[in-house]
C-alpha cells in the first residue's frame, strides 16, 4: 500500500518520527521530546494569556496601521500634515 500525499512511497518502511531522506535527520525525535516536556510545564493558563498579549498586539498594530492611513488620506486632501503639527506647507 503506498500513500499518495508521500509521492507514492511504501508505508511499510516510513516512519513518523524520521524524514523520507534516508541519510538525513532533521531533529524531530529531539523536538517531540522537547515539546513534551514544555507540555508539562506549560499550563493551559499561560498559553491563554501569551494568546491573550499577542491578540492585543496584533490589535494595537493594526489600529496604528488604520491611524496611519487615515493620515496619508487627510493630507493629501487637506495639503498639510495631518497629525504631529508642524508647519502647513501646501503643495
Amino acid at each position: 500500500m503506498s500513500i499518495p500525499e508521500l509521492g507514492g512511497w511504501p508505508v511499510a518502511g516510513s516512519h513518523l518520527l524520521r524524514t523520507l531522506a534516508r541519510t538525513t535527520d532533521s531533529g524531530k525525535k529531539i523536538m517531540l521530546v522537547v515539546g513534551l516536556a514544555l507540555a508539562c510545564v506549560i499550563d493551559a493558563q499561560a498559553v491563554t494569556g501569551a494568546l491573550e498579549q499577542a491578540t492585543r498586539l496584533t490589535v494595537a498594530v493594526i489600529v496604528l496601521i488604520v491611524v496611519q492611513m487615515i493620515a496619508a488620506a487627510v493630507s493629501r486632501v487637506t495639503g498639510r500634515r495631518a497629525l504631529g503639527g508642524g508647519s502647513t506647507v501646501q503643495q
